[in-house]
Order: C-alpha cells, then sequence, then structure tokens
C-alpha cells in the first residue's frame, strides 16, 4: 500500500465531516460530528492559546486530507510515464527513451521521465 493509500484509507475511516467546534462546561473544546455521538477534548483554551488551532486543525483534516488526496490523484493521473515514439534517437541517445505525457515541450520533445511533478509524487508514495 502507498503512503497515498495509507492517507486515504484513514481519512475514509474517520467519520466524515463536517465536524464542528464548541466549548463545554468545563470550557474544554470540543470536537464532534452530527454523524456521530462522539466527541474529542482538545483542551482548555485559556490555559492553552493553541488548543483553538489544534481543534480547528482537527476538526478540518477529514476534509482538507480528501481534498488534497484527490487533487494529488488527479495529478497522478495527467503525469504518465510514454515510452518517446522515435526509436532511432532513442537508440543513438539523442532523446531519453521515457518522458512525461503531460510535460511535452512546445516543440513536440519530451521532458525526461520522471518529470519533476512525477518525482514528487513518487517521493510521497515511497515516505
Amino acid at each position: 500500500m502507498s503512503r497515498l493509500d495509507e492517507i486515504e484509507a484513514r481519512a475514509s475511516a474517520a467519520t466524515p465531516g463536517p465536524w464542528s467546534i464548541r466549548t463545554n462546561e468545563k470550557n474544554c473544546l470540543i470536537i464532534s460530528s452530527r454523524q456521530t455521538q462522539g466527541w474529542v477534548c482538545v483542551g482548555d483554551p485559556d490555559a492553552a492559546p493553541e488548543a483553538q488551532e489544534d481543534a480547528e486543525f482537527i476538526a478540518n483534516a477529514p476534509t482538507d486530507l480528501t481534498d488534497i488526496t484527490n487533487t494529488l490523484r488527479a495529478i497522478t493521473k495527467i503525469h504518465k510515464r510514454i515510452q518517446y515514439g522515435m526509436e532511432a534517437s532513442v537508440k543513438h541517445g539523442w532523446v531519453p527513451e521515457f518522458v512525461c505525457e503531460h510535460c511535452a515541450t512546445p516543440d513536440g520533445g519530451g521532458v525526461p521521465w520522471p518529470c519533476e511533478t512525477a518525482a514528487a509524487l513518487e517521493k510521497l508514495e515511497k515516505s
């Protein structure tokens, strides 16, 4: 399973948003969802000023992660490795054997595989 698959699995296993933030009678920041009866106390905003930011981060994580993983999947789909069609040129080393389908140059040439985008995505997949 790739890193992106793992992130998607955790996001899909969590309670979907929207999540809300409120303060209870004990001054505890509560993160909850209308879809479940559960809640999480993040902390006392008076004792820990960063508790509000933590709560915002946690409450928005399911939606944010879904948006990010969907975007990364879309980028992955357009940056595909293809074999360059001029076999003689490849044989003589004039052009790379594999290029990025999306990153073709205006003159019809190819950007060697992996392009910068594909390399960054591969790094994420292997981390």
